[in-house]
Order: structure tokens, then sequence, then C-alpha cells
């Protein structure tokens, strides 16, 4: 029969280390033909030497990965977002304390738990579709559901994302408490849809411009004045009456400089070339910095006021019969002569003819 082949021990693979490393210090050798016993002595005394030396060096780079697994150990468990581990049955193997305070459970109770039992009853089939197509495809895999806790009342919104072991036996879950975020989505699209209905059914215009005086946004009445082309990013002022717009102007850059909207009245241009009078009334956005972002501008068209200001003005002045001027614009004019007089030192005259 023939001999099996010796395996060397790991104690005859560091002796044959430590001969190579003494053979390139130039160390002293043991010549084969001259066996003298204070040769043999101190060849062995330095191979053992560097024996020593090799194992101080492993045992170091072995301390060194234990701190460096220590480090990670604390690193999982005190992370601010949830850890765990779980099988293809959704078993839970290993968590940190923020996922058993996700789960809001101790510990102690969570190991060996099933995670989809704390997922809320409008969600348990996207954990499940999810958790199959982990197991099923293998990489990075994501999704959002709801947790539902025993002891709460209310479901809390999560970010799942997840990655298996090579093997496809486990599978690594990072669970984020995304309740806030979404909260603030909601809040922020109810405010949307409120400023929508109110910019829909107010009685007048929205406008809200850059710093630079560009249109961001105009609310949908502004098509009865430019008609139903998009305006988005054209300047606001073309439309303004050429006699106005200076003072239209003026006006935007005091408000993006001192923050303080203003109120005006000036002649606006519509498509078909009309011209209306606007009344406009500014407010400021300001951005993190508290530099003014944009500038929200509500208009009403007044010139139908504007008209019945002035035949009200016309009808109290002038006979409604003759359009001739009445009593009361003799007194008036009257006032005014006897100002001017006043003041000139001049006199008049006042001629009645019937």
């Amino acid at each position: 029969m023939s001999k099996k082949k010796a395996i060397p021990s790991p104690a005859d693979d560091l002796r044959g280390c430590a001969e190579k490393q003494l053979a390139l210090r130039g160390g002293a050798s043991v010549d084969i033909d001259s066996h003298s016993d204070l040769l043999k002595l101190v060849h062995e005394l330095q191979v053992h030497q560097i024996e020593l030396e090799m194992q101080n060096a492993a045992l170091r780079a072995a301390q060194a990965e234990i701190e460096g697994s220590h480090r990670f150990a604390d690193l999982f468990e005190f992370a601010p977002v949830g850890y765990c581990t779980i099988t293809a049955d959704s078993r839970i193997r290993l968590f940190n304390r923020a996922a058993a305070g996700l789960l809001d459970l101790p510990g102690a109770m969570l190991n060996g738990q099933l995670l989809s039992a704390y997922i809320a009853p409008d969600s348990v089939s996207t954990f499940n579709e999810f958790l199959a197509r982990v197991f099923a495809q293998g990489g990075r895999q994501t999704c959002e559901l709801d947790l539902l806790p025993r002891r709460r009342h209310q479901p809390l919104a999560v970010l799942i994302e997840a990655v298996t072991d090579p093997a496809m036996r486990v599978c690594n879950l990072a669970i984020s408490d995304i309740s806030a975020v979404k909260n603030a989505e909601e809040a922020l699209r109810e405010q949307k849809e409120f400023f929508r209905l109110v910019a829909e059914n107010i009685d007048g215009f929205i406008a809200v411009l850059d710093n630079r005086g560009r249109r961001i946004y105009n609310s949908p009445s502004y098509a009865r004045l430019l008609g139903g082309r998009d305006m988005a990013g054209s300047i606001s002022f073309v439309d303004v009456h050429p006699a106005d717009r200076e003072r239209v102007e003026q006006a935007f850059r005091e408000t993006i400089v001192s923050g303080i909207g203003q109120h005006l009245e000036y002649r606006f241009i519509t498509e078909n070339g009309e011209i209306c009078l606007m009344e406009s009334h500014g407010g400021v956005v300001r951005d993190a910095e508290g530099a003014v972002k944009y500038v929200v501008v509500l208009s009403r068209d007044i010139t139908e006021r504007q008209v019945a200001a002035e035949k009200i003005h016309h009808l109290a002045f002038h006979d409604p019969l003759t359009q001739l001027p009445n009593r009361l614009t003799l007194n008036d004019r009257l006032q005014h002569a006897m100002a001017a007089s006043k003041r000139s030192g001049r006199y008049g005259a006042l001629l009645f003819l019937d």
C-alpha cells in the first residue's frame, strides 16, 4: 500500500517562513556537512525569534480586526436607521435598537418574530411581492410601505432597502422612518390644492414673479387678458402701457430692495389691444437667507369702476337733461376763483345772464 502524503502542520509552515526570513536577513545558516552544536543553537535561536515576531504580528493584526469588528458592531447597534436580517419567510434573525424601536418591541421579544406580522394590512401584498423579488432577483431592492406595530394605532410610513447575502439564504434590510417626509408631502399637496382653488375662483388675477420680473405663475384668470398663450418665463412689464411702464418697473425694484409690496394703478394692454385699468397689490416670498425670491402680485381690473366713478362725477356736476354744468359746478368754480383771488391779491367779477 502506498503511504499517504503527510500534511504539513501550521508549525511547519511557520518554521518554513521563519527560515526564509532568516535567509533574507543574511543570518547564519547551518552547513549540512559540519553539524557544529554551536551553529545549530544560534540558528535555532534566530529561527525561534523570527517565529515569535511573526506570531506577534499576526496577533496584532487579529487584535486590530477584533477592534474593528467591535466598532462595526457599535455602529450597527446605535445607528439611527433600523437594520435587521430576515429569512425568506420574513423571520427576524438579527436586528439593532432602531429596528426594535420601529416595531415598538423590546429586543428580547423580537428575535424569531415574523416581520410580516408588523406590516399594515394595506401594505401586506406590497411587502410579500417585494420579499419575493428580493430573493428571486438579488441585488438592491427598495419599497415604501406602512408598518403597524401592535401597540400603535396609526401606521408608520417606512422606506425599506434590501440586499441578499451571496448564498441567497437571508436578506439584510435597512428600514427608515419616512413618516415626517410623507406628512410634509401631504401638507404641501394640500397647500397646492388650496392655492389652486383660490387662484381659480378668486375675482382677480394672481401672478408670481421672480426677482427679475419674469413670470413664474399666472392664475387661469389671466387668459381673459392674455389669451391662452404660455407666459411662463416672459417679462411681465411688456404688457403694461408704455406711459406707465417705467413707474411700474421702479415700484417693482423698490419692492425687491425693501421687501415691502406696493399698491399701484396702471394701464394694461390686453391681447386684442384694448386698454384696461388695473389695480395691483404686491407681496414678497423670501428664501432661507431672508432675500426676496418671489414677488406675488394680486391685481383687479378696475376699468368699469373707473368708468362708473367718472359717470357719477359727471352726473353730480351736470344737469341730466341739458348736460350743462349745474349749481354744484358753479359753487366749485367760485370756490376756486375766490381762493385764487386771495393768493394773487386781484379781484374778480361775477356776471349773471338770464
